[in-house]
């Protein structure tokens, strides 16, 4: 919950109050590793803070492949409004590849700290923006000699705190389905 309100305060201020508004506001979800988070066609409204473990974007392809498009983990923001009057259509899987324990914030309390707290729709199209532009830098592509070994590497070094869950041999079969679906 403190990662949480630490993230948050680098989007805004927020008063003792509005914090603790917050705190009691927000609920802890624990999710199983293959457990769903959200699912294609789910209207969200809420605000997801990834406090431990790992969730992949992933859908299907034209053949019925499960395809891996990116990877998030903690300390990151899973958010499904861009602010608490605009729900979004999921349009991926998100599923916890491990143990995960997220930080939510659901409808009715974005609602309510939209109308409590000043700066609530501000901060959360602020987050929304840069959780957008982290999915996309989290794309998972295959390398151009579409070597998944090399592929899986690079990515870990690119988010090494995703390494201390995974390594590149869960990996695999994920870049090596995409490669195939690419072809």
């Amino acid at each position: 919950m403190e990662t949480l309100i630490q993230n948050l305060l680098l989007f805004d201020r927020l008063t003792v109050q509005q914090i603790r508004l917050i705190s009691n506001i927000t609920q802890e979800v624990r999710l199983q590793e293959g457990e769903y988070y959200a699912e294609p066609g789910d209207l969200c409204s809420q605000l997801g803070f990834v406090e431990k473990g790992v969730l992949r974007y992933n859908y299907y392809n034209r053949k019925a492949e499960n395809i891996t498009s990116g990877l998030i983990g903690e300390g990151n923001f899973v958010v499904g409004a861009v602010s608490s009057h605009l729900p979004v259509i999921q349009s991926d899987y998100l599923q916890a590849i491990t143990a995960c324990t997220l930080s939510v914030i659901d409808e009715r309390g974005m609602e309510e700290l939209s109308s409590t707290v000043s700066n609530w729709d501000a901060m959360i199209r602020r987050i929304s923006q840069k959780a957008m532009a982290e999915k996309r830098s989290r794309i998972l592509r295959p390398t151009e000699n579409a070597n998944p070994i090399i592929t899986a590497t690079q990515y870990l070094e690119r988010f090494p705190n995703l390494g201390k869950y995974i390594g590149r041999e869960w990996m695999m079969p994920y870049i090596e389905a995409q490669n195939n679906n690419e072809k």
